[in-house]
This record gives C-alpha cells, sequence and structure tokens, in this order.
C-alpha cells in the first residue's frame, strides 16, 4: 500500500452492520469526502477529527509510562502515545488530561492488540472526543479493534489506520 493510499477506518458502535467508514488521510481528500457528507452534525465532527489529528495542536507525548514532553502554558488538547505499555498512565487523575481531546496510540504489532484499553477508567479526560490508533507495519480488523479499545460510550469515536511498508 502506498502512503497516499492509506486509509482512516472509523468504528461506529451504534450500527454494528456497517463499521466501517474509509476516509482518504490527506486534508484535501477529506474536505472532498466530508462535502459529499449529508448529516452536518457528522461532517463537523469529522473535520474536527481531522483537524486535532492532522494539524500543529498543544500536544503531550507519553513514552515508557512517562510523560516525555508536555506544552507550556497551554491547554493540550491531544496526547500521543508511543507505545501501548504506556496505557496505564492515562489512568492516573491529572489536572492537565482535563482539556484533551484526542488521544493516538502507535501500535507496533498485532501482539500489542491482546491489551484492553478500558476507556471507562480514564478519570481526568473529561473532554475526550477521540480515540486513534495507528496500528505500524502490520494490518488489523474491526474485531481486532473493538476487543482493544472498550467502553468508549456514545460520545466518543475510534478510529483506526493501518500502516503497511510499500
Amino acid at each position: 500500500m502506498k502512503a497516499q493510499e492509506v486509509k482512516v477506518y472509523e468504528i461506529f458502535n451504534h450500527n454494528p452492520q456497517e463499521n466501517l467508514v474509509p476516509q482518504n488521510k490527506s486534508t484535501k481528500s477529506a474536505k472532498t469526502t466530508l462535502a459529499a457528507v449529508e448529516n452536518n452534525s457528522y461532517a463537523a465532527d469529522l473535520n474536527n477529527f481531522y483537524d486535532l489529528n492532522y494539524n500543529l495542536k498543544p500536544t503531550i507525548y507519553i513514552a515508557n509510562n512517562a510523560i516525555a514532553m508536555a506544552p507550556d502554558n497551554q491547554n493540550p488538547v491531544k496526547v500521543i502515545l508511543e507505545d501501548v505499555k504506556s496505557l496505564n498512565i492515562l489512568k492516573t487523575i491529572n489536572p492537565v488530561f482535563q482539556t484533551v481531546e484526542l488521544i493516538e496510540i502507535n501500535v507496533e504489532s498485532l501482539s500489542e492488540l491482546n491489551t484492553i484499553f478500558d476507556v471507562a477508567t480514564l478519570q481526568s479526560f473529561s473532554s475526550l472526543k477521540y480515540i486513534y490508533v495507528q496500528c505500524n507495519q502490520f494490518s488489523t480488523s474491526v474485531a481486532q479493534m473493538q476487543r482493544f479499545v472498550i467502553n468508549t460510550g456514545s460520545s466518543i469515536t475510534v478510529y483506526f489506520m493501518t500502516i503497511n511498508p510499500s
């Protein structure tokens, strides 16, 4: 798969019959896709996700189960986990997480998806709207993602992307 063919998929909790909506990663194609969406609130939500994920925003970086870098004097809206073993730090009560709207998780191997990320255990993420799982170097399925990320409720949308080397 070439870089320009990379797709982002959304997992719908409300309709298990149709679990995937492919969206092109490029901003231009994303806006074209958004124009075709009839539901304005869904389009606005998808546009917000793309803005948070692909544009420069105040971000907390977490690696090796520790905060590696956090923005000074800015409310972070994004958390990037460099590894799955750092999921536990998200369960801690930390006021810096209160403004975070997007959690991005980098997954390096299929075996890491055997870990369960229970969103209900997150106590400090009162603004969380999106979870984005990026699977590097391997393919995955909706079923695997649904086992990996659980208890999202109706207010959090889960997206995932598989990146395979060309």
